[in-house]
């Protein structure tokens, strides 16, 4: 069965305490579907029957929202202004932030070429 999903595969939302920077963060879908099966064997069919309902139904979402056209979901002007606005402000404070990062990751490297040489078994220039 997991030969059907040799190719296909996905990522994980992961918690920033939980990041490791060289871990693999492509999953195989195969995987992680026979697992969810195999974990739903094992709930009774009655067990708490309230947390099974959807939190999300397209189809009532659908009927209830009839016709799903763009003009219905569409911002007024003074709404989109207002989330221009705050991108441009966001993406202003994350350019500063970047640059600041920059100079002082340009310190650290200047101090580091400043210390006296200490023998180790790895070089950090390689």
């Amino acid at each position: 069965m997991l030969e059907a999903y040799d190719n296909l595969y996905w990522t994980r939302l992961v918690a920033i305490e939980d990041f490791e920077a060289g871990r693999d963060r492509k999953h195989g879908l195969g995987r992680d579907i026979i697992d969810e099966l195999q974990a739903l064997e094992l709930v009774e069919p009655d067990e708490e029957s309230e947390s099974w309902e959807a939190l999300f139904d397209p189809s009532t979402f659908s009927t209830a929202n009839q016709p799903l056209t763009l003009d219905r979901f569409r911002l007024p002007e003074a709404e989109l202004k207002s989330w221009a606005e705050r991108v441009v402000r966001i993406r202003a404070d994350i350019e500063v932030r970047v640059k600041e990062i920059a100079v002082l990751e340009q310190d650290v490297d200047r101090h580091d070429e400043n210390l006296p040489a200490v023998p180790t078994t790895r070089s950090r220039k390689g």
